[in-house]
């Protein structure tokens, strides 16, 4: 059976949204997806996969400095440490790309995230807790007051 793969892990870069200079908000889905072994096996992993902020960064990297939001959203997360998963998720790379140099007119960056059923129905669950770990992850842009979980 083939496995889902996203499209913008490879091609984000076709987007040029250096020609969109009035965009002023965009959306960007990371989907935190089980992905397929070099191999055979029914066992997933992420070792060949880039982390998978970096097209979302990337995307940031080209958009118009005339943003005035920014919304994130993380599709399935399988556990509140993966929010500090440098290979995996990396998040930290929004932290370098959104500054206010890049992005003067910035109002906002909203970080929805959704866990997975299996985080979800954990006794010890606590959305507490991914606050904190989005807060750990995105260290500059909790200090100015941009970001929202």
């Amino acid at each position: 059976m083939p496995v889902w793969k996203d499209p913008m892990i490879r091609h984000w870069q076709s987007l040029k949204l250096a020609s969109c200079p009035k965009l002023d908000s965009i959306r960007i889905n990371i989907y935190l997806r089980a992905w397929p072994t070099d191999d055979d096996s029914d066992e997933t992993e992420a070792t060949n996969v880039p982390a998978l902020s970096l097209p979302g960064a990337g995307m940031l990297f080209q958009a118009s400095s005339a943003l005035r939001s920014i919304y994130i959203y993380v599709h399935d997360l399988p556990r509140v440490t993966t929010l500090n998963d440098r290979r995996l998720l990396r998040l930290q790379e929004f932290d370098k790309v959104i500054t206010p140099d890049t992005f003067p007119l910035l109002l906002r960056v909203f970080l929805r995230i959704r866990p997975d059923g299996d985080l979800w129905r954990q006794p010890d669950y606590k959305w507490r807790k991914v606050v904190v770990g989005t807060r750990r992850a995105l260290p500059n842009l909790h200090s100015r007051g941009m970001l929202r979980v």
